[in-house]
């Protein structure tokens, strides 16, 4: 349904009474994120991110000035693979339904061996 999200129904009710603040919704349709290169680091920090990143509400900001919701980010970890991009059609990042993060260099290397920054 075009224009509906997390916990949408598309319809305008939001499920909060009275404009009330501090509901959190959890997303009903989940972003994939993917990894590519080392798997092994991607395999150490894989259990910490999908005990963590759904902790930590985040805000949706909606379209048509229709107030913004606090929800629980929760998404699917895959494998990049050539099959997920699209084949034809407009291939602008701004339209993709991905986040891209790409992680070139990390100065703190031996951090990342020691554990110390996969905690929170």
């Amino acid at each position: 349904m075009e224009g509906a999200g997390p916990g949408d129904s598309g319809n305008g009710d939001t499920g909060e009474s009275g404009g009330e603040s501090g509901v959190v919704y959890t997303m009903e349709n989940k972003p994939i994120v993917t990894c590519a290169g080392d798997q092994n680091l991607f395999t150490a920090v894989y259990s910490n991110l999908t005990q963590q990143l759904p902790r930590e509400p985040m805000e949706w900001r909606r379209a048509y000035g229709r107030a913004p919701k606090m929800i629980h980010l929760e998404s699917n970890f895959v494998q990049f693979k050539e099959e997920l991009l699209p084949k034809e059609g407009n291939k602008a990042l701004l339209t993709f339904p991905f986040l891209h993060i790409y992680w070139t260099e990390c100065c703190v290397s031996s951090g990342y061996g020691a554990g110390s920054l996969l905690t929170s």
